[in-house]
């Protein structure tokens, strides 16, 4: 059996992309996939940062899930569960094989919205459940 296990922090550009990706994986022989999304509408780097900030005043709205082939079988909104429970509830969901992290789209040429990369990778890194995922951006 086949398997796959990706996880996107994203925004709308990645929930579209999400709406095709199973079938597009199940066409070139994966039989288990999981796709699991954590996405804000128009989120760049630094928004994913503050909603899991100890520090943060915003709240951008995140809605966490995860497709188990063709199942939802989970999914957390900020309404439900506090933005870093979210977070952590999917990042150690599945031991991911890929972590894709994708930036907003009106913000990519902007380099102060990348100023805590580091510490959104730190956050991933240390709530993931295995350490066999590679990143993607």
């Amino acid at each position: 059996m086949k398997s796959i296990k990706i996880l996107t922090f994203g925004n709308s550009y990645s929930k579209d992309a999400h709406a095709w990706l199973p079938r597009i994986l199940k066409s070139t022989g994966y039989d288990d996939v999981v796709i699991g999304h954590i996405c804000n509408g128009g989120c760049n780097i630094n928004n994913h940062w503050s909603n899991v900030d100890d520090d943060t005043t915003n709240d951008f709205h995140a809605f966490c899930s995860i497709d188990n082939n063709g199942t939802l079988e989970r999914y957390f909104t900020s309404e439900t569960l506090s933005l870093i429970d979210a977070y952590k509830l999917t990042i150690k969901a599945y031991e991911w094989d890929y972590v894709i992290i994708q930036h907003g789209p009106n913000h990519i040429e902007k380099r102060e919205t990348y100023t805590h990369l580091r510490d959104l990778l730190d956050f991933i890194k240390d709530n993931l459940e295995s350490k066999k995922a590679k990143f993607l951006f």
